[in-house]
């Protein structure tokens, strides 16, 4: 019996604005993310689903492969060039020879997040919404900000919606919410820019 582990593990916090790219899913600054042996010595005893794969895969005495350990502390929304180069590093480990197993330990809420809000219009736009909040800075500098991208034709993520036409129902219940993670975070602003 061979079988094949992998991991990517996550929790995404929307607000953060720390990018979360593939350096931040490594064990050494400016690496990658561990595979093969060096995921087992880095996992192994660690409590996590995938120590506790290797060690029921040991003591059954079947074969493994560590395709990636990739673990990220809780930053912003995970950068699509980084998930995308995990996903792909896990799809050709599948592929390069045949297993009897894959076992997965993807934490639900990253898998979650990039699968059902894929695309700009959905969790890219939220990624775009603080890519823009940090662009304008101060909500002093809010409304020349938005002039001069609607006098340059330029789109501006968070207004408007293809089947709200008026405003999005979910937003009424979330302001609260962004408030108080604005200032639990310590940048209050971030509410008042997108007020």
């Amino acid at each position: 019996m061979r079988v094949l582990m992998a991991m990517m593990m996550h929790e995404t916090n929307t607000f953060s604005p720390v990018p979360t790219d593939l350096q931040r899913f490594a064990l050494t600054q400016g690496g990658t993310p561990p595979v093969g042996q060096e995921a087992v010595q880095a996992f192994r005893g660690t409590g996590m689903a995938l120590a506790a794969y290797i060690d029921e895969v040991e003591q059954l005495g079947w074969a493994y492969d560590v395709a990636l350990a990739a673990h990220a502390a809780p930053s912003g929304v995970v950068q699509t060039e980084a998930f995308e180069t995990m996903c792909q590093t896990i799809v050709q480990a599948v592929a390069s020879q045949p297993y009897d197993a894959v076992l997965l330990d993807l934490h639900g809420a990253m898998v979650t997040a990039l699968s059902t809000l894929a695309g700009p219009a959905h969790g890219g736009a939220a990624e775009d919404v603080m890519k823009m909040v940090t662009e304008i800075g101060s909500p002093d500098k809010a409304a020349d900000y938005v002039k001069a991208k609607r006098a340059a034709r330029e789109p501006l993520t968070g207004f408007g919606h293809r089947v709200y036409r008026a405003e999005d129902p979910r937003a009424r219940h979330m302001r609260e919410g962004v408030r108080k993670l604005g200032e639990e975070m310590g940048a209050p602003e971030w509410y008042e820019i997108l007020q």
